[in-house]
């Protein structure tokens, strides 16, 4: 498969290390992945003006110890706030709107997210076996959905 200008740039931003499952699909399907595990080396690569990204896979439910003292207090005063979301709100919507409209959210929970996060998210659980080391049946179906956001089709 050949490298075209059609290829995008992910940022996957999640503390699991078994993501890296995930990111072999969408490489063999030409994309660059950059995986973070940590919320601050997320927000480090954003930062980067060598790194510039199309599409970034964020996981809602992240240790936020590492972020920054402002976006720290924010979701740990805001109850029901979790520390991805709040990455979300005032790292990705303030300063990369554009990258925000183009964010996929890795959540198994559903509850109290805009329409939008709803139609736009899957669960890493369901792509993996009980081992957690193969895809799961289930598998094609999410990396489809995921590689459908990454380079929709223009008509």
């Amino acid at each position: 498969m050949g490298v075209t200008n059609q290829n995008k740039r992910v940022l996957i931003i999640d503390d699991d290390e078994y993501f890296n499952v995930i990111s072999r699909p969408i490489q063999n399907y030409g994309h660059t992945v950059e995986l973070k595990l940590n919320l601050a080396d997320a927000l480090n690569a954003l930062r980067n003006p060598d790194m510039k990204f199309d599409v970034v896979l964020l996981d809602l439910f992240m240790n936020g110890n590492d972020l920054p003292k402002q976006i720290k207090n924010i979701y740990r005063n805001n109850t029901g706030m979790s520390a991805g979301w709040a990455f979300y709100e005032y790292v990705l919507l303030e300063e990369y709107p554009l990258l925000a409209e183009r964010t996929m959210i890795i959540s198994g929970d559903k509850e109290g997210y805009e329409e939008w996060c709803l139609e736009n998210r899957f669960e890493l659980w369901s792509l993996l076996t009980r081992d957690k080391r193969v895809l799961s049946k289930n598998a094609p179906d999410i990396i489809s959905k995921i590689l459908k956001f990454i380079h929709p089709i223009h008509s």
